[in-house]
This record gives structure tokens, sequence and C-alpha cells, in this order.
């Protein structure tokens, strides 16, 4: 009853937002668009309007990514004033997930000795002080960088992949570390939620956890061969599946065609597709795809289900940011002339999906 009582004023206002969200139908028609002109017609009729109103396509172009920063993390920061004591703490602490994105950004041209863009402030969770200006400057070190953020969450996780990030100069160990921390720190957080609050949230949480930590695994082993003595640092708590010993035991399987076997369990079965090849390669292209419909069969049952609790929050900021991501997607792959990847784009979003067939 008290989590009933603490969601009361929150409930009608999330199932508008989902309620605008949209739908299967309206997805096959932005999928059927064959130019940008085209798709920008199609979202006149959505809540996208604003975007392309007296907008000429080019500037729609330029404007795009930065519409989709802005618009997802508006909205988890309206939610977040919606919100109470340990909930709004939590969406807080998920709205800094711009900010790593920002943070790995920099680090990239940082080490690849090109030029930054720093985000505006609506851009990023503004929860820490961050000088953006440090990944611009000539000379700058990864101590610099280090020393710059400590005190905030971000300086201790770069400091505690640095030795490694040193001896391999790959950056996959620092982008990881800033995850890993972050995920650590919501596991508390999602820790201290009472009844059935606690549940439905580590519910979603941990098939969320499951599909980073199965692409990081994949991932470790095709592209950065890293050692199993430091694979611990992509490897994220709070796995409904998979807890991080057993991550550490999957890493270790004797041959591909084993850890596909072993990754081949409810919810993500559909792995075992690739099982008799034994083939990573092939896993990797569709996981993406696999992975996410994983997932959304969970935030199904959650948005289905009885109580109203935080979970059902987190779903649609989860359903929010992947809709605009996927409009992302498809706006760069009709403008860069690739529309014979628009059906895998489609076929990998299940949001598109027409409910008889789901």
């Amino acid at each position: 009853m008290k989590d009933l009582h603490r969601y009361a004023h929150i409930n009608a206002r999330v199932r508008v937002m989902l309620g605008s969200l949209l739908t299967p139908d309206m997805w096959q028609k932005l999928y059927s668009a064959y130019s940008i002109e085209s798709l920008m017609n199609q979202l006149a009729e959505t809540r996208y309007e604003p975007w392309v109103h007296d907008t000429p396509p080019e500037e729609f172009i330029n404007a795009i990514d930065t519409h989709i920063v802005e618009t997802s993390l508006s909205a988890e920061k309206h939610i977040h004033k919606l919100l109470i004591g340990l909930p709004a703490d939590i969406i807080a602490t998920f709205t800094e997930l711009y900010d790593i994105e920002h943070i790995k950004r920099g680090l990239r041209a940082w080490h690849g000795k090109y030029s930054f863009n720093p985000p505006a402030l609506t851009q990023y969770s503004q929860r820490y002080p961050i000088d953006w200006s440090i990944f611009t400057k000539s000379g700058t070190t990864l101590e610099d960088i280090i020393v710059q953020m400590m005190g905030i969450p971000y300086g201790k996780a770069l400091a505690n992949a640095r030795d490694r990030f040193n001896k391999s100069k790959t950056l996959f160990y620092l982008e990881t570390a800033l995850e890993k921390d972050l995920f650590t720190r919501i596991c508390e957080q999602i820790g201290q939620l009472s009844g059935t609050d606690r549940k439905g949230v580590q519910q979603l949480l941990g098939v969320y956890v499951d599909s980073l930590n199965i692409k990081n695994i994949i991932r470790s082993k095709l592209y950065f061969n890293i050692p199993p003595n430091t694979i611990d640092t992509a490897l994220y708590p709070g796995g409904a599946q998979f807890k991080q010993d057993q991550c550490f035991d999957l890493y270790v399987s004797k041959d591909n065609r084993d850890l596909l076997q072993k990754l081949a369990v409810r919810p993500f079965d559909s792995i075992g597709r690739f099982i008799q090849k034994g083939s990573l390669d092939e896993a990797a292209v569709l996981l993406d795809a696999l992975l996410q419909q994983a997932l959304y069969r969970q935030i199904r049952k959650i948005l289905g289900g009885y109580p109203f609790t935080l979970a059902v929050v987190l779903s649609y900021i989860t359903l929010n940011r992947w809709e605009l991501n996927s409009l992302r997607s498809l706006v760069w792959l009709l403008y860069l002339n690739k529309k014979e990847r628009i059906d895998e784009l489609k076929s990998a979003n299940p949001m598109a999906v027409i409910k008889e067939q789901a």
C-alpha cells in the first residue's frame, strides 16, 4: 500500500507518456519512407512534429542528434521532478548514462587525437561539475582527466582502470569501468527499495544488465582479446540469469559453441540458433536485436502487471530511449542512402511489431 500511495500522483502521467510513444502502425509508415523529406512528412503526424515544422531537410539532419539526446534526457528529468526520495535518486543516477556517453566520446577524441565537441548543458545530467575542455586541451594526459574528475564518481572509476589502460592502451577498460561503477551504484540504490518496488526493478535491471554483460563478453572475445584475469572490469553487477562469477565462467568457456550453449537460456534462448555453427561473428551481427527483444518481453510483463511500481517508470524510460535511437538510425540510413539496411533496422525494433504478430 505504501508503494501504491507513493506513485498515485505519477501513475496517470506516465501512462500518458507511454501512450505518446509511436505505435507499430506508425513505425511501419516511418519505415516505408523513401527519403528524408518523406520521413519528415510522416513525422509531422507524430509527437515529433515540432522537429519538422517549417524545417528544411538539411537543418533537420544537422539537428537530429541534438534532438534525440535533449528529448530523451528532458523526459527523464521531468519524471525525476515528479518523484521524491529514493525513487527520484535512482532516476537521477540513470541520467548519468548521458554523462558517461559524452565522457566516452571525449576519451576517444583524446586517445585518437581528433577534435571533441563538448555537450550543451541540455545534453547531460549536470549532477556533477565537469570541465569538458579537458578533452580539447593540447597535451592532456589520462592523469589530467582523472584529476579533473576526482571527487566525482567518474574520476574514481577511471582511476581504477588506469593501470589496465596504461598496459594495454585499450579504451575498453576505461569505458567499461565507467559503466560498471554506475550500475554498481544503481544496484546499491535498488537494494534499498521496499517490497514489490524492489522486485520489479530488479527484474527489469537484471535482464538489462545480463544483456550488457553478454555483449561485453562477446565483444571482448571478438575484438579486444581481453585476458581472463582482467575481464572483471566489463562484468556488471545485478544480472538476473548471470551473476558476475557466472559471467567469468562464460568468458573462459572451452570454445565458442560451449559459450553460446551456456548463453541460450531464457529469456536469451534465441541465441541457441547459433550453437550448431559455433559462430560468434554471426551471433554478434544479430546480438543487439536478440537482446533487445528479450528485454522488451520483460517490459511488456511489467507494463501488463499490477501494481504500478518504479519498474513501470524505468520501462517507459527504456522504451523512450529505444524509440529515439531507432529514429536516429533510420534518419541516418536514409540520409546516407543505405535503404537496403532499413529492413534489418526494422526487424531489430520490437516496438515496430504489430500486436497480432508479437
